[in-house]
């Protein structure tokens, strides 16, 4: 089975060439190059062919010389800081997309939160936090609009939402600051709400493209968190996109959750993927504009999607066990 990824080529991570990007094609990679499997298969080291590395002779005697000393395992720092599989960081590279608002806030507001943050010290050790909300400003708002909010208010959750951004613009984010930012800071559970800026009144979001990277992201999230589950949440209607391509992307995010977790029930694996539509109880009048909910639609999403949130912590209360 594969995936097909956009990859734009020529381009340099560098916040002047995303501006600019080149060309793109479509690169083909097997989806077992993105297996959540914490297992990677290292790559044998080359002999070399430098005379100095060749074993001694055998002695006079005809007693060959011992063996080298096998090489001690990877420190366990290396095993937290290096989580995710190099082509699966190169993909994220080459399809993030910069934006100013993003890196501000990423650098200047996400950055200090998440570095008082304290660190795991093993791959064992119980996750540092309960809850990471990742995507727009649906979930930005929580800290304004959505304040009252059980989902705002639950202990041990940090909020990465961030007004405007695109799919594209939280691999960016991932990239330039939170895949470090997180490798040794996990979480129990991820809820992402991301897409809705992707929306045109046009098209939606499309199968090699918008998809494609919205699969790539929870890849990433499922590698930096080992045993975390992602909440993935369902686009709201809005007034100046038709119902159609609402839920046209709405059945792409969820049939890519299913595949996704098809491929790891088929290979004995957990599903660590859970798809939440977005609920109908919210109309255009809980809209404060085209496309952001007001109080009553915060309260409204919060009664359908807190629950589904607690159940999958394990507890009444979102603590930590």
């Amino acid at each position: 089975m594969f995936i097909f990824v956009g990859i734009k080529t020529g381009c340099r991570n560098s916040i002047k060439n995303t501006l600019k990007p080149h060309g793109a094609h479509r690169l083909q990679y097997p989806i077992s190059a993105f297996s959540t499997s914490p297992t990677l298969t290292a790559k044998k080291p080359k002999k070399s062919k430098s005379k100095m590395s060749q074993p001694d002779s055998p002695t006079s005697s005809g007693t060959p010389p011992p063996p080298p000393p096998p090489p001690p395992p990877p420190p366990l720092s290396e095993i937290i800081i290096n989580p995710l599989p190099q082509i699966l960081h190169s993909v994220i590279a080459s399809n993030m997309k910069y934006k100013e608002r993003s890196h501000n806030t990423l650098h200047q507001t996400h950055t200090p939160e998440l570095s008082l943050l304290p660190r795991i010290t093993s791959p064992t050790s119980p996750p540092i936090l309960d809850i990471i909300y990742l995507g727009d400003s649906m979930l930005e708002r929580l800290k304004t609009t959505g304040v009252d909010t059980k989902l705002h208010n639950l202990p041990l959750s940090i909020n990465l939402g961030v007004g405007g951004d695109k799919i594209e613009n939280v691999l960016y984010r991932l990239n330039e600051g939170y895949i470090d930012l997180l490798k040794d800071r996990p979480t129990k559970l991820w809820l992402v709400h991301i897409g809705s800026n992707n929306l045109s009144s046009r098209r939606g979001l499309r199968e090699g493209t918008e998809l494609a990277n919205y699969k790539v992201m929870l890849q990433c999230l499922l590698w930096l968190s080992r045993r975390s589950k992602v909440l993935v949440t369902g686009l709201f209607r809005r007034k100046d996109v038709s119902d159609e391509i609402v839920e046209g992307s709405n059945d792409g995010i969820r049939r890519m959750v299913e595949e996704m977790n098809e491929r790891e029930r088929r290979v004995g694996g957990e599903e660590r993927l859970v798809w939440v539509e977005a609920t109908g109880k919210v109309t255009f009048d809980d809209l404060e504009d085209q496309v952001h909910l007001n109080r009553e639609g915060y309260r409204i999403w919060d009664e359908d999607v807190c629950p589904r949130v607690l159940e999958l912590l394990g507890g009444s209360d979102g603590g930590t066990n």
